[in-house]
Protein backbone atom coordinates (compact mmCIF):
# COMPACT_ATOMS: atom_id res chain seq x y z
CA UNK A 1 0.00 0.00 0.00
CA UNK A 2 1.08 3.82 -0.13
CA UNK A 3 2.60 5.94 2.16
CA UNK A 4 0.83 8.04 4.32
CA UNK A 5 1.66 11.50 5.10
CA UNK A 6 1.09 13.45 8.55
CA UNK A 7 0.87 16.78 8.97
CA UNK A 8 2.03 18.54 12.01
CA UNK A 9 -0.93 20.19 13.73
CA UNK A 10 1.04 22.30 15.91
CA UNK A 11 2.75 24.45 13.31
CA UNK A 12 6.03 23.28 14.13
CA UNK A 13 6.90 22.82 10.15
CA UNK A 14 5.49 26.34 9.36
CA UNK A 15 7.85 27.76 11.83
CA UNK A 16 10.44 25.46 10.53
CA UNK A 17 10.26 26.58 6.96
CA UNK A 18 10.26 30.42 8.16
CA UNK A 19 13.14 30.00 10.12
CA UNK A 20 14.77 28.49 7.25
CA UNK A 21 14.18 31.10 5.04
CA UNK A 22 14.89 33.95 7.32
CA UNK A 23 18.72 32.34 7.67
CA UNK A 24 19.02 31.96 3.98
CA UNK A 25 18.21 35.59 3.74
CA UNK A 26 20.32 36.44 6.85
CA UNK A 27 23.43 34.61 4.79
CA UNK A 28 22.81 35.94 1.58
CA UNK A 29 22.86 39.41 3.12
CA UNK A 30 26.46 38.50 4.75
CA UNK A 31 27.86 37.58 1.85
CA UNK A 32 26.55 40.64 0.04
CA UNK A 33 28.05 42.50 2.20
CA UNK A 34 31.83 40.72 1.99
CA UNK A 35 31.49 40.67 -1.77
CA UNK A 36 31.27 44.50 -1.96
CA UNK A 37 34.63 44.89 -0.10
CA UNK A 38 36.47 42.34 -2.43
CA UNK A 39 38.03 43.10 -5.65
CA UNK A 40 39.99 45.85 -7.24
CA UNK A 41 38.72 48.79 -9.13
CA UNK A 42 39.58 48.16 -13.02
CA UNK A 43 42.74 50.54 -12.79
CA UNK A 44 44.15 48.52 -10.29
CA UNK A 45 43.42 45.52 -11.93
CA UNK A 46 44.64 46.39 -15.31
CA UNK A 47 47.95 47.17 -13.31
CA UNK A 48 48.04 44.01 -11.87
CA UNK A 49 47.23 42.24 -15.23
CA UNK A 50 50.37 43.87 -16.69
CA UNK A 51 52.55 42.75 -13.94
CA UNK A 52 51.59 39.50 -14.14
CA UNK A 53 52.15 39.67 -18.27
CA UNK A 54 55.98 41.64 -17.56
CA UNK A 55 56.72 38.79 -14.77
CA UNK A 56 55.73 35.91 -17.57
CA UNK A 57 57.76 37.38 -20.22
CA UNK A 58 60.73 37.79 -17.91
CA UNK A 59 60.30 34.50 -16.77
CA UNK A 60 59.69 32.35 -19.78
CA UNK A 61 59.93 34.82 -22.91
CA UNK A 62 57.11 36.54 -24.88
CA UNK A 63 54.57 35.57 -26.76
CA UNK A 64 53.61 33.11 -24.26
CA UNK A 65 53.77 29.60 -25.69
CA UNK A 66 50.19 28.16 -26.99
CA UNK A 67 47.95 25.88 -24.97
CA UNK A 68 48.07 22.64 -26.31
CA UNK A 69 44.33 21.82 -25.62
CA UNK A 70 43.56 25.37 -27.57
CA UNK A 71 45.55 23.92 -30.38
CA UNK A 72 43.52 20.92 -30.67
CA UNK A 73 40.15 22.57 -30.90
CA UNK A 74 41.23 25.18 -33.58
CA UNK A 75 42.51 22.51 -35.26
CA UNK A 76 38.91 20.41 -35.24
CA UNK A 77 37.12 23.53 -36.02
CA UNK A 78 38.88 23.96 -39.06
CA UNK A 79 39.04 20.19 -40.18
CA UNK A 80 35.02 20.69 -40.10
CA UNK A 81 35.45 23.83 -41.91
CA UNK A 82 37.36 22.20 -44.84
CA UNK A 83 35.41 19.56 -44.67
CA UNK A 84 31.70 21.01 -45.13
CA UNK A 85 33.26 23.22 -47.45
CA UNK A 86 34.58 20.56 -49.55
CA UNK A 87 30.84 18.79 -49.49
CA UNK A 88 29.45 22.54 -50.59
CA UNK A 89 32.03 22.83 -53.21
CA UNK A 90 30.48 21.63 -57.04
Amino acid sequence: MGTTTVSRLDGSEGRAIRQWAEDHQAASMVEARKCVGAGDTPSQSFRTALTLLTLHAGMHGWPPPDDPIDQRDNLEVWNRFARLRAKLRP
